[in-house]
Parts: C-alpha cells; sequence; structure tokens
C-alpha cells in the first residue's frame, strides 16, 4: 500500500498535463515548415539501401567484382524465398 500512496500527489499540487510541442497554447504557432530540404530527402532514401550506404560510409562497393563488372543477385540459388 505505501509504494502506491507515493503516487498520489499532494493536495494543492499542480500537474502539469502537456508540456512543450504537446501544448495545446503551441497548436496554433505550429507552421508546416519542412524538415528536410527535397534534396536531403533523396539522399536519405538512397541510403536506406545497404549498397549506397555502404558506398556513402566506407566509399567501398560490395557488388563490385575485381574485373570491373557488377555482380548481380540470382534468387533462384537463394535460400530466402
Amino acid at each position: 500500500m505505501a509504494k502506491l500512496i507515493v503516487h498520489i500527489p499532494d493536495k494543492s499540487f499542480q500537474i502539469i498535463r502537456y508540456y512543450g510541442f504537446y501544448a495545446n497554447k503551441y497548436k496554433d504557432k505550429i507552421t508546416d515548415n519542412k524538415l528536410f530540404s527535397d534534396a536531403q530527402l533523396k539522399k536519405m532514401k538512397d541510403n536506406i539501401f545497404w549498397v549506397n550506404g555502404l558506398i556513402s560510409s566506407f566509399g567501398y562497393n560490395p557488388i563490385l567484382c575485381k574485373c570491373g563488372s557488377i555482380m548481380e543477385v540470382n534468387y533462384s540459388l537463394s535460400y530466402f524465398p
């Protein structure tokens, strides 16, 4: 019972329901500004694929063969559907 009573606030204690971004008085002040530009979004979409992520992070293309050709994935030989 003592552990439960700890969570009950004092009689004159004011509880904040919404604070900051979630407060009602700030809902009207929010404008429709984009967080990222279109160029930045395109770059992020390209980095979703693992090959592009490795190229941008490490400068290494894992599907580029030593002879200079690009390897292709053969799904018929794969264990995964």
